[in-house]
């Protein structure tokens, strides 16, 4: 575990003395929201601690993760705290963190009943909505290519794959269960719930495996926003995040992850957290959403939904690295300062000197602005082909 103090930290030491933990795989993109939010002082410990979010909080690497994450609360100041992706896969875990400081959250018990397929098919259904077929022993061995194989444990599409024969044989642990392949536009919708309704903040697109941001598979690339929504669409949703929150009683801010196809929404998962998404909604309609996560978990009440007549449309895109690449100064410096001369930033998530990336790791983040979506995801194309070419020349200089 290595702690960098970040300069607003450090200002702000002696004027917040009860400043707000996050804790997850990544931590910057709340972080910021927060410190947007008027939230004052922000210590944060994830996988990374990044350059970027060095600058604005007080960073703890947890190299050793989640695991690490117990010994680092341990030595973090006093204050409430709260969590991203991926904690909600470790229920006892979050428990154990919340015996260490107060949490803003959702705590275990309700993400075991969450993540849990097979009660999330049921409050989907009992809402009128769609949920994928899903089987826990095996998928019919006629139909390979129609299922998916996922992992009970899921975080940004990682270890999705498409079902195969040998995934029939019988299993000492269920690790993974099948769902059958359905069509549409993946889409996450987030929202802030009391333990008893939920106020939806918007959708987005998904990027799925994009080979031009160096994914693959069903792997998150990123996301477009805000997606417009029929009033049709717009009530299932609503109807949907109110039957979430009062049968699993979540609180704070959560995604849901699904389908949208011409005549229903097919939903997938909830991630009951700060999600990735969240991030594009902020930009595109200039609010920050972590006031009102600590509301909700307080008691406080929930938000007004946020409106605006017509907003344009954010995209961001997360850049896989295509080659092992050690990031030298120069490069994070001028990453950083490409990110202070530009409002809003066009990149973040910026990786510190001696960084060392292999292929299939994340990079950076990058973000576009526009009128319509193909303008974004154009923008965003021509912006990670470039960075990429930028990024080889690196590797081959090192």
């Amino acid at each position: 575990m290595v702690i960098y103090a970040g300069r607003c930290a450090a200002e702000n030491r002696s004027a917040m003395q009860s400043p707000l933990l996050i804790l997850g795989a990544s931590a910057r993109a709340a972080t910021q929201s927060a410190i947007r939010g008027g939230c004052g002082r922000v210590w944060a410990a994830d996988l990374f601690a990044d350059a970027d979010l060095r600058t604005c909080a007080e960073a703890v690497q947890v190299r050793d993760y989640p695991r690490g994450l117990i010994s680092a609360m341990e030595q973090a100041p006093d204050g409430p705290w709260m969590y991203t992706g991926a904690l909600e896969n470790h229920p006892r875990l979050v428990d154990q963190l919340g015996r260490l400081r107060p949490l803003l959250g959702c705590p275990g018990a309700v993400l075991r009943r969450v993540r849990d397929p097979r009660r999330l098919a049921e409050v989907v259904r009992s809402a009128g909505l769609t949920f994928p077929e899903t089987r826990f022993d095996s998928f019919p061995a006629g139909e390979v290519g129609r299922w998916l194989c996922k992992p009970f444990r899921s975080a940004a599409g990682a270890n999705l794959r498409l079902a195969k024969p040998s995934d029939n044989r019988p299993r000492r642990r269920q690790t993974t269960y099948f769902q059958r392949m359905v069509d549409g536009l993946p889409a996450s919708a987030v929202f802030v719930g009391d333990g008893n309704r939920a106020v939806l903040v918007g959708a987005t697109r998904q990027l799925i495996g994009c080979d031009w941001c160096g994914a693959s598979g069903f792997q998150y690339a990123g996301s477009l926003g805000p997606l417009a929504l029929d009033e049709p669409q717009d009530a299932e949703l609503q109807r949907l995040g109110d039957r979430l929150a009062e049968n699993f009683g979540l609180v704070g801010l959560f995604g849901v992850d699904l389908l949208l196809r011409d005549d229903e929404l097919a939903v997938l998962e909830v991630n009951p957290r700060y999600t990735a998404s969240v991030e594009v909604l902020e930009r595109a309609l200039d609010i920050s959403t972590i006031p009102w996560h600590l509301a909700a978990c307080r008691g406080g009440g929930l938000p007004l939904r946020p409106t605006c007549e017509s907003p344009a449309i954010v995209g961001k895109a997360i850049l896989f690295a295509l080659r092992p690449l050690t990031v030298r100064p120069k490069e994070s410096q001028r990453w950083l300062a490409e990110r202070a001369h530009s409002s809003p930033a066009p990149i973040a998530d910026i990786p510190v000197a001696g960084t060392r990336l292999e292929v299939g790791q994340p990079v950076f983040t990058i973000f576009a602005q526009a009128n319509n979506f193909t303008e974004v995801k154009q923008q965003l194309q021509a912006n990670a082909a470039q960075r990429h070419a930028v990024l080889a020349r690196a590797a081959l200089d090192a």
